[in-house]
């Protein structure tokens, strides 16, 4: 009997962090950005408990979540990790999610790498 509650409670438990991702996603998509990073920062010390589907989704979301409120290091940094899960682990994201993800990690890449000191002199080599 033990053994079943804790089973339930198990899947009510990640229940309530997929809901908490499609709640995020919700206000992603309706521009609420500023509620929906408020989410992913609430659900952050719990992403381990998401599949890995469900990580890349999460890590997409939080990266977009970012670039669109203007933090692009934060955008890069998840955008990133969101690439390499989902590679290591595909399904996560669909087509239209990934060709955004390479798109804008590409555009904060090359905005990286130009900031670098010396960035300029090798450009006009």
């Amino acid at each position: 009997m033990r053994r079943l509650v804790c089973l339930l409670l198990m899947a009510t438990g990640c229940a309530t962090y997929r809901d908490d991702l499609n709640r995020g996603q919700r206000m992603y998509l309706d521009t609420h950005y500023d509620q929906a990073l408020a989410t992913w920062r609430v659900l952050e010390p719990d992403l381990d408990s998401l599949t890995t589907a469900e990580q890349s989704r999460y890590e997409y979301l939080r990266g977009m979540t970012d670039f669109r409120l203007g933090f692009r290091a934060d955008a890069r940094h998840w955008l990133a990790i969101a690439k390499a899960n989902n590679e290591a682990h595909p399904g996560g994201l669909d087509a239209e999610a990934l060709a955004q993800l390479e798109r804008i990690l590409d555009e904060l890449n090359k905005e990286t790498y130009a900031s670098l000191p010396g960035a300029e002199s090798e450009s006009s080599k």
